[in-house]
C-alpha cells in the first residue's frame, strides 16, 4: 500500500513558531527559503545604514532589517514576506506602541 505525499500547508502562526523560521517567507502556504549570502548581506547592510541615518535625522519613520516579516496582503492574509530592508513612515503606526511578535 502506498501513501500519497501531501504537502504541508503552513500558516503565519506556524512560521512564527518554526525553529529557524527567520530564514523563510510564506507564500501560498509553503515555506520559501530566503537566499542569504555575503553580497546580498553587504548591500542590505549599507542600504539599511544609510536609510536609517537619513530617516532618523529627519524623523521620517522606522527602518528595519531583513528578519522582520510583513503580513499585509489583503488578497492573501497568510502571505508573509521579509524584505532585505524595509521602511515604515512615521504616522503609519500608533505613536504609543510598536508592533510586537505574537508568541
Amino acid at each position: 500500500m502506498s501513501i500519497a505525499n501531501e504537502k504541508t500547508h503552513y500558516t503565519a502562526d506556524d512560521l512564527l513558531r518554526l525553529p529557524g523560521g527567520e530564514r523563510f517567507e510564506l507564500v501560498d502556504g509553503q515555506l520559501v527559503e530566503k537566499e542569504m549570502g555575503f553580497q546580498s548581506g553587504r548591500i542590505a547592510g549599507r542600504t539599511l545604514s544609510r536609510l536609517a541615518d537619513h530617516c532618523e535625522k529627519n524623523r521620517l519613520g522606522w527602518v528595519l532589517p531583513s528578519h522582520v516579516g510583513y503580513q499585509c496582503f489583503p488578497d492573501d492574509p497568510q502571505k508573509v514576506r521579509k524584505p532585505d530592508v524595509s521602511f515604515i513612515a512615521a504616522g503609519r503606526l500608533p505613536a504609543s506602541e510598536e508592533p510586537r511578535q505574537v508568541e
